[in-house]
This record gives structure tokens, C-alpha cells and sequence, in this order.
């Protein structure tokens, strides 16, 4: 089902959704569609009123995106609805002001209602209002932008009226004449393979299910592919990101800050996404606890929120975000900030391996407080021991008061390199200086930065700077 939204949002976005037709009874449609959720509604214990006119017989009408669109209405009305509460649905003929017929399909509850602060961004995509978590409900944000799509290629109308703690009412008002449809088709059978509306409801009950036990990557490519973690309570939205990303990273989920940071903790991400709304921990919990936590502080966090006010993206900024982007987002800017985040994090890693003489023995910038005090501590220690050969990773972790496992964690996600590499590379800029001096020969200088064996020093030189520690002399 998501992976069809997901396709429709594309076509939509490339201007490729056309409208097909088909003649027929569309009273029997509506009506059946009403029917396959009765059951639902019976197991939340709601009242479901279902009014359907006669006289929609022998109209034009497009059977697929009329489907959708009265799925997702009634679907977010019974997903908002308390139990024993009650769902109002009719569907009217009416005749617009040229005295041609329309329908007028009203859906209307007694739920937890939309916030006139928010009934403006109700129909923007991945938009979800802050009420929602208060009253413990968690929406798509998908199939309202969806279903506003549809309407308006069916050159209809949707409104909506709501008030908090009463209820909403979704208008839709669709006209029934071939000629009101100037570019169409004409077919006998629907024209995208969708999986079945009775499917489709039964799979609504399944929406919020996930086992957080047995959370695995998708879509796992080699060994060198970025690793993301999306952590998102909401079902469709996590699996839409997660489908959306996998096409170019190794992607986790996790439905909310809790488990995202036990698996932050036992795994290395190169980004995380999270949503700021969550029960348990929630995005700026969750951020703050991986800033705090050396296992994870080098791990760049993007935040997403509904919330827009300066004062949230302040705080999630000050939370330790690396980025912060209010929905409704636009995928492909998703999609370019996580790409700009690691590709610059690659250069500058990149940049410090080939650093030259006198370059400071940096990593990257715009890394977490906790992070840059690491690094100066390393620096440090290698500053105080590099010239004894006998300096090793154990001596090193042992100098920063932390494990093997940890240091060797920390220097491959800031800079790429193990403990041992990053001491070589520390020492083979000192031996530039040195080497440029024309002081000393070639085995003194091996000796002066830490290595034991002048011919070892000479072939890593060769294999860092691509000549020989006496050619560069020369």
C-alpha cells in the first residue's frame, strides 16, 4: 500500500496521473466501499451512518482515485474517532451552478479534531499536528496530501471544518459528466494494479505494529554503504523513509527514541533521521543522548519536526542537531542534506589523511563539543609519546582513559583511520619538518618520530606521500 502512495506521489510530481474513466452505477461503488468498513468500525465500537443517494446511477467517474479517496477519509475518521463514538457518511447529487450534477460526499466524526491552527497544513504532505500526541493518536501525514491530489485532478473540491474535541467533517465535491473532464480515458477496467480496498482495510488495524526486537536493515548493500537510521513512531512515514532512502544507503528503523538509541549504541550509523513527536524518548531526548554519549556524539542527527517556530529550531540545534527540517518536507531536500552532510564529513576525513606538514592534526569541522574535546585529548597524548616506538594503541587508549574498542570506534567515524594509522600519519608529518630542515639523515629522522626500522619508515613514507623520504629531500 505505501509502496503505491510512494509511486502515485511520483506520477503526481511528473505530471503523469490521468484521469480514467468508467460509466456506471456509482451508487453501488460508494456504497460498497462504506460497506468494507463496517466491520472496522464495529471493532472500534463506533456508530458508522452511511447515507448513500439513488440516484448516482449512469455517471462518469474515475473507480481507482475515487477508491482512494474515500479510503483515506474514512480510514483517518475511524483512526481519529474514540470508541463509542460516532461516524456520519453520505453521499448526495447536487447541481452546481451551470445546473450540472455533482456529488457531494460528506464524512464527518466525533473524534479528536484538528486544530485551526492547523487546519491549513492539514492536506500539505507528512504534516501532522501537535495535538495528535496529546490525544495519543499518530497520523500519516501522507494520505490527506494524497487524497487532495486526487480530487483536484478530478477537477473537485475537498474542504474541511473542524473543531478540537468535536469532531471533523471532509467535503468532497466531484462532477459526474464525461465533458467535465476535458483530457481523459476511457477503460473498462481500472488502470493501476492496487491491492484490493477489503485488503487495504484489513491491513488498518496492522498499521502500528512493529516488532522493536527484530528491527533490520533494508534493502543491506555491500560493506562500504553509508548507514542510515530513521527513527519515526509513525508506521507509514517510518516505511516511506525507509523505502525512499534504501535506494542509496543501508537503512534501520526504529519507532522511537528508545530503541533508536540502543541500536545507535550497538551499531555504526553514519546519520540518523528522527522525528521530534515520539512517545518514550522523544527527537531532542534522543539527540541529547547521543551528543552526550562518546559511543555516539560523532553520529550527524537531522531532525524533523511539525513544529516551525524559531524557538524549536533553536532548541533543536542547541539539542546538538545537525540539521533541522519542519514538515512539510520535500523528500529530494531530505534526500540533498543527508547526502551534503556525509559527502562533506568524507572530504574532510579525506583532507586530513592527506594532510601536509604543518597542517594542524585535525579532523572535521562542525563536529559535537564532546567530539572536538576527544580530539584534543588525542592529539595530546600523541604530542607527548609519538617519538617512543613503543607507543601503541593499548598505551594510547590506556593515556585517554577508555577502551580499545571505543578509541578504535571513535578514530574510524571522525576520521577513517584506526589508532595505529592515525599515530602513523601523526608521525610521518612530523618527519616532513624534520626532513625539510636538511638536518638529518633519513634513518636519524625515522628514529626522532617513533619508528624502530628506518626501511618501514621509508616504505610507509612512499606509501602516504608517493616518494621516497630521500627523494623528497632532493
Amino acid at each position: 500500500m505505501l509502496t503505491n502512495e510512494i509511486l502515485t506521489f511520483r506520477k503526481f510530481e511528473a505530471g503523469k496521473v490521468s484521469v480514467s474513466l468508467t460509466q456506471g452505477n456509482l451508487t453501488a461503488l460508494i456504497q460498497g466501499v462504506a460497506d468494507t468498513f463496517k466491520t472496522l468500525t464495529e471493532q472500534k465500537n463506533i456508530a458508522f451512518n452511511i447515507a448513500v443517494d439513488f440516484n448516482l446511477e449512469n455517471v462518469w467517474y474515475d473507480k481507482g482515485k475515487l477508491e482512494n479517496i474515500l479510503f483515506n477519509l474514512l480510514s483517518n475518521a475511524i483512526k481519529y474517532t474514540p470508541e463509542k463514538g460516532k461516524i456520519y457518511f453520505t453521499a448526495t447529487k447536487i447541481f452546481n451552478s451551470l445546473n450540472k450534477p455533482n456529488v457531494l460526499i460528506n464524512i464527518q466524526d466525533n473524534g479528536i479534531g484538528i486544530s485551526k491552527s492547523a487546519q491549513s497544513k492539514v492536506f500539505d504532505r507528512f504534516y501532522r499536528d501537535d495535538s495528535e500526541q496529546a490525544n495519543g493518536s499518530y497520523g500519516t501525514g501522507i494520505g490527506l496530501a494524497l487524497t487532495k491530489q486526487m480530487v483536484e485532478v478530478l477537477n473537485g473540491k475537498i474542504t474541511l471544518e473542524s473543531e478540537i474535541n468535536k469532531g471533523s467533517s471532509f467535503k468532497v465535491i466531484l462532477p459526474l459528466e464525461k465533458d467535465d473532464f476535458p483530457t481523459h480515458d476511457v477503460k473498462n477496467k481500472d488502470s493501476e494494479e492496487q491491492i484490493s480496498l477489503q485488503e487495504r482495510v484489513l491491513l488498518m488495524s496492522d498499521l502500528n505494529v512493529v516488532d522493536s526486537e527484530q528491527v533490520q536493515p533494508l534493502n543491506v548493500k555491500d560493506d562500504n554503504s553509508k548507514k542510515v537510521l530513521v527513527v519515526e513512531d509513525n508506521t507509514d512515514l517510518r516505511e516511506f523513509l525507509a523505502e525512499a532512502l534504501s535506494v542509496n544507503y543501508t537503512v534501520s528503523v526504529a519507532e522511537n527514541g528508545e530503541i533508536g538509541y540502543g541500536l545507535a549504541c550497538e551499531n555504526d550509523y553514519d546519520l540518523i533521521v528522527s522525528d521530534i513527536m515520539m512517545p518514550k524518548v522523544n527527537g531532542l531526548e534522543l539527540c541529547k543522548m547521543l551528543k552526550n554519549n562518546l559511543q555516539t556524539s560523532h553520529i550527524p542527527v537531522i531532525l524533523l519536526t511539525a513544529k516551525n517556530q524559531e524557538e524549536d529550531y533553536i532548541e533543536g540545534l542547541q539539542y546538538g542537531a545537525d540539521d533541522y527540517i519542519s514538515k512539510p518536507f520535500n523528500l529530494n531536500v531530505l534526500q540533498a542534506k543527508i547526502y551534503s552532510i556525509i559527502e562533506n564529513r568524507e572530504k574532510l576525513i579525506q583532507r586530513f589523511q592527506k594532510v601536509e606538514e604543518d597542517e594542524e592534526q585535525s579532523v572535521v569541522s562542525n563536529i559535537s563539543t564532546l567530539d572536538q574535546e576527544f580530539m584534543n585529548k588525542v592529539n595530546q597524548v600523541i604530542e607527548e609519546f609519538y617519538v617512543d616506538s613503543a607507543f601503541d594503541i593499548d598505551a594510547f587508549s590506556s593515556k585517554l582513559y577508555v577502551s580499545r574498542s571505543l578509541l578504535y570506534k571513535k578514530l574510524k567515524a571522525l576520521t577513517d583511520v584506526s589508532p595505529n594509522e592515525y599515530i602513523t600519519i601523526y608521525r610521518l608529518k612530523k618527519s616532513l619538518t624534520l626532513l625539510k630542515s636538511n638536518k638529518h639523515q633519513v634513518s636519524e629522522v625515522a628514529f626522532m618520530v617513533g619508528f624502530n626500522d628506518p626501511k618501514y619508515f621509508s616504505r610507509v613514507f612512499k606509501k602516504y606521500y608517493n616518494c621516497s623520504p630521500s627523494s623528497y629531500l632532493e
